[in-house]
C-alpha cells in the first residue's frame, strides 16, 4: 500500500512527488450501507470533494483519516457511535471507529478508490457499543496515604502477635471504639449532596466531575486526612440521648446516576414504541401520497439538483401536514401522541441529518434562486445544470455553494450596516 503523499500545496496539489500524478481534488462518492438498524440494511451516499491521487499501477487512493473528517462535518455525516469498514471480497477491514464527539485515527491509512472516471469507494457501518465503565478508583493524598499505611502496619502486627496477658485496656461504656489519637478518613466531596456539576470552585478540591456535569459513582475520590483540630470534643451520647440527625433518619435518595438511567429506559422505551406503532402508522399515510412512489425509489440513487430538491419539497410537505398532529385516539399502543420530525424522516426511510439537508437546502434556494430577493447568479446557473469544469453535479456540492454564498451575504450586509452607522455618526458629531 502507498504512503500518503506529504508534499501538498495550498490549493491540494501534489508537489514534489514524480511517483504521483499532479491532482486538484476531485469529487469522491462513498456508498455506505448502514447495518446499525433492524431488518435490512440503510443504502446511504455522500460526495465530497478530496484530493486523490494515484499510484505508478495507475491505482487510485484516498487518505482515510481526511476523508472520515470530512464526511463528518458535513450534513451526511455518520450520527451516534460507529465502526467503518471497507469491503474486500467476502470479508470485511475494520479502518476507523466514530462517535459523537470523536474519530479514532484511521489504520489502514490510505483506502483504495475505484476510478480512473468514477471515483467511489463502498463503506459498511456497524454498531459500536459503549466501552465498559473504568474500575472504581480511590486515590490519596501523601498525607493520607502515610496514616493509612502505618495503622495498616500496626494492624498487621496485632495480628501477627497476640497482646500480653493482663495488658488488655478495657473499654469505657461512653468510650468510642477509635481513639482520639487516629483521627478517621473521610471522602470529601464537591458538594454536600455528593454529587454536583464540576467547573465550580471552593469545595470541590480534588474531586473531579465527569463530562458530563455529574460526579462519576465510582470515583476518583480523594481520601482526605481530617485534621485534629477539625473533630468535635463532645462526648459521643449515650443510647438513651441519642437522637439520629436528618441525614440519618431520611431515606436515601436516588442518585443522579441513577435517574439518567431510569430517564433513558423511558426513552428508549419511548421510543421503540413510536418505532412500533406510530412510524408503520404514518409511512401507510405516505404511501397514499402522490409522488411516495416516486421518491421511495430516490434512495440511495445519485440524483440531480431538480430530482434531489423534488425529494426534499415531498419531504417537507409531510412535515407541514404531519409534524407536531396527534396520532387517532383509537390508534392501539399509541392513542393521541405526538407526532415529531424524527418520527416523519424514521417513516420516510431518511436519517435526520438527511431531514436537516433538505430544510437548509430548500430555505437558501428560496432566497437565492431564480425569482429570489437575493438571486445569485451562481446558484441560478447551477440549477441550469451549468457547473464549473472541476464539478459534477450533486447535492453535497450545490448545498455547499449555497452555504458558501450565504456567508458571504451576511458578512457583506454587516459591513454595509457599519458603514452606514459609521455615516451616522460622523454626521451626528458634524
Amino acid at each position: 500500500m502507498p504512503q500518503i503523499p506529504q508534499s501538498w500545496d495550498v490549493q491540494g496539489i501534489l508537489v514534489n512527488q514524480p511517483a504521483y500524478a499532479l491532482l486538484r481534488p476531485q469529487v469522491l462518492t462513498i456508498y455506505m450501507q448502514d447495518y446499525r438498524t433492524e431488518g435490512d440494511p440503510d443504502h446511504l451516499l455522500a460526495e465530497l470533494n478530496i484530493p486523490l491521487w494515484k499510484d505508478a499501477n495507475e491505482q487510485w487512493w484516498v487518505n482515510a483519516d481526511d476523508m472520515v473528517r470530512k464526511l463528518q462535518s458535513l450534513p451526511g455525516r455518520i450520527d451516534g457511535l460507529a465502526k467503518l469498514s471497507i469491503k474486500r471480497g467476502i470479508y470485511r477491514q475494520p479502518f476507523c471507529r466514530v462517535s459523537a464527539t470523536s474519530i479514532e485515527k484511521c489504520h489502514p491509512e490510505t483506502l483504495r478508490v475505484t476510478g480512473p472516471n468514477d471515483h467511489s469507494i463502498e463503506i459498511v457501518i456497524e454498531p459500536l457499543n459503549h466501552p465498559p465503565p473504568p474500575p472504581p478508583l480511590i486515590t490519596t493524598t501523601n498525607s493520607a496515604t502515610s496514616t493509612s499505611t502505618k495503622r495498616h502496619q500496626s494492624e498487621e502486627e496485632d495480628l501477627a502477635s497476640p497482646a500480653p496477658s493482663g495488658r488488655t485496656k478495657r473499654r469505657k461504656p461512653d468510650e468510642s471504639p477509635e481513639t482520639a489519637s487516629s483521627p478517621p478518613a473521610i471522602i470529601s466531596p464537591a458538594s454536600a449532596t455528593g454529587f454536583g456539576v464540576g467547573g465550580g470552585s471552593g469545595g470541590s478540591s480534588g474531586f473531579p466531575s465527569s463530562g458530563n456535569g455529574f460526579l462519576s459513582p465510582g470515583g476518583p475520590y480523594t481520601l482526605v486526612q481530617s485534621p485534629q483540630s477539625a473533630l468535635p470534643s463532645s462526648p459521643i451520647p449515650s443510647p438513651s440521648t441519642y437522637r439520629p440527625s436528618m441525614a440519618e433518619s431520611s431515606p436515601v435518595s436516588p442518585s443522579p446516576v441513577s435517574e439518567i438511567k431510569a430517564a433513558d429506559a423511558r426513552r428508549n422505551a419511548k421510543n421503540e414504541l413510536a418505532k412500533s406503532v406510530v412510524v408503520p402508522w404514518l409511512r401507510l399515510k405516505f404511501e397514499r401520497e402522490e409522488g411516495y412512489a416516486e421518491f421511495a425509489k430516490s434512495k440511495g440513487r445519485i440524483l440531480t439538483i431538480h430530482e434531489a430538491l423534488k425529494g426534499y419539497r415531498f419531504a417537507k410537505a409531510m412535515i407541514q401536514k404531519y409534524n407536531n398532529a396527534q396520532t387517532p385516539p383509537d390508534l392501539d399502543g399509541a392513542p393521541n401522541r405526538k407526532i415529531t420530525k424524527v418520527n416523519i424522516w424514521q417513516a420516510l426511510d431518511r436519517q435526520t441529518s438527511w431531514g436537516s439537508d433538505a430544510e437548509t437546502t430548500l430555505a437558501l434556494v428560496d432566497k437565492y434562486g431564480p425569482g429570489a430577493p437575493d438571486e445569485n447568479q451562481k446558484i441560478v446557473d447551477m440549477l441550469n445544470g451549468k457547473w464549473g469544469p472541476d464539478e459534477r453535479e450533486g447535492s453535497v456540492l450545490f448545498l455547499t455553494h449555497l452555504k458558501r454564498i450565504d456567508a458571504e451575504h451576511k458578512t457583506a450586509r454587516e459591513a454595509a450596516a457599519a458603514a452606514a452607522m459609521a455615516v451616522v455618526s460622523a454626521a451626528g458629531m458634524a
